[in-house]
């Protein structure tokens, strides 16, 4: 979204990727199951004044002949980035060759993954996972985290009102092999599961950073072209009846504070503000 050519590689990269993918497996003919990770931003982040269901929507229309036609289709999201775009057109991809090819498709609509480790990397420092808190590529609990363990203010991008979905690393990896786990049937739709964990704002999850390390929080205009503030309920009962019991932001923060400690000096404070609109 900064430059033209940033916007031509996104989509050229993510979708040619995911096509080459599925054409592969059509060509072969295996009967393989394709997990894609993908993200919750395919929705928009416009206020939909309903809990968003994972993947379909029903709807209710007059048919020609004036009969109501009750029928599920694909939410009809409003990315509001060229990134989830790419997304979207993925789930069209899958539900397309999963139709038209009878390929296997779970689609995983993710939150904001919050979190470093999981019960494996902590076995081995080398293990430790990649840490992006960079106003372009970093979210914003590494951001919030990492302003905070260099004594600098949490940059809340305008109200603060816009509403988010997040998810601990760990619990993605267990959604991940619950969705590897139990396969869909062969010529069933594409699979949607909403991997979250639980929907916050902007400016309640700064101050939740904020209780737990003492950093004060500024407002700053907002660099991003998105709404202002929104609602966001989404349907995770696919995670919720898989039994996975889910950890929550309030209860993880201090943890993940000592971890970004050890790592400040590693900081580089140029990229904590964002530089681009």
């Amino acid at each position: 979204m900064m430059t033209t050519g940033g916007a031509r590689y996104t989509i050229a990269n993510n979708l040619t990727a995911t096509h080459n993918l599925l054409c592969a497996l059509e060509a072969l003919a295996l009967d393989a199951h394709l997990v894609h990770l993908g993200s919750i931003g395919v929705y928009g982040y416009a206020s939909a004044g309903l809990q968003l269901p994972e993947g379909y929507l029903k709807i209710t229309a007059e048919g020609s002949d004036g009969r109501q036609i009750t029928r599920e289709t694909l939410f009809p999201g409003a990315p509001d980035s060229v990134y989830h775009l790419s997304k979207s057109v993925d789930q069209h991809l899958f539900a397309y060759y999963a139709r038209m090819a009878g390929l296997r498709c779970t689609d995983l609509h993710q939150g904001i993954v919050w979190g470093v480790q999981t019960a494996l990397t902590r076995r081995d420092p080398q293990l430790a996972n990649r840490f992006d808190y960079d106003p372009v590529y970093g979210t914003v609990v590494n951001r919030f985290l990492t302003q905070a363990a260099t004594g600098n203010a949490l940059s809340v991008y305008g109200t603060g009102e816009q509403t988010r979905a997040f998810i601990h690393l760990s619990d993605t990896i267990e959604c991940i092999a619950h969705a590897i786990e139990t396969p869909p049937a062969k010529g069933d739709r594409v699979r949607i599961i909403n991997q979250v964990a639980e929907s916050l704002s902007i400016a309640d999850l700064a101050q939740l950073v904020a209780q737990e390390t003492g950093i004060e929080v500024k407002f700053i205009d907002n660099p991003r072209n998105e709404p202002v503030c929104n609602d966001f309920a989404v349907d995770s009962d696919t995670i919720s009846n898989s039994g996975l019991q889910v950890r929550h932001l309030a209860d993880g923060l201090a943890a993940e504070f000592k971890t970004t400690m050890v790592w400040q000096d590693r900081v580089d404070p140029a990229h904590l503000y964002p530089k681009t609109r």
